[in-house]
């Protein structure tokens, strides 16, 4: 169960690492697209850690929810403005949209064509445009 930062939790062993300060610190870090476990390497943590402080410090929490946010956008603006880059890999892109974010391909319509080959297809289309 997550506390407010005011309230001091009676913990046993060694002394949390946690500031309030990180709530300010992550969602900079989280609007440049990093993961949780890319913060905890930021802040010379575990992943988990990072996890347990969610569920112990309240603002931290609510502050790392806000972040994702704003990675997710980074990573949907990556994917279109490098529509044209014939070095962008768009199956490496859904990918990670794939398993850091949920995406998944409709499965209530069954259509022939996924999100994958659609972005191919999308990417192959701009390309053969500016070939002429």
């Amino acid at each position: 169960m997550a506390h407010s930062d005011e309230e001091k939790v009676e913990t046993r062993g060694r002394p949390t690492s946690y500031k309030p300060e990180y709530c300010e610190m992550v969602i900079p870090l989280l609007k440049q697209g990093m993961s949780i476990e890319e913060i905890g390497l930021e802040l010379d943590v575990g992943y988990t850690t990072i996890y347990r402080w969610m569920e112990e410090h309240e603002l931290f929490r609510q502050a790392i929810k806000k972040g994702r946010e704003f990675s997710k956008a980074w990573w949907m603006r990556r994917g279109r403005t490098d529509l044209e880059n014939k070095d962008f890999s768009a199956t490496l892109w859904y990918m990670n949209m794939k398993n850091r974010f949920g995406w998944s391909d409709n499965k209530q319509e069954q259509a022939k064509e996924t999100i994958s080959d659609s972005v191919e297809r999308m990417k192959r289309a701009e390309l053969s445009e500016k070939d002429y």
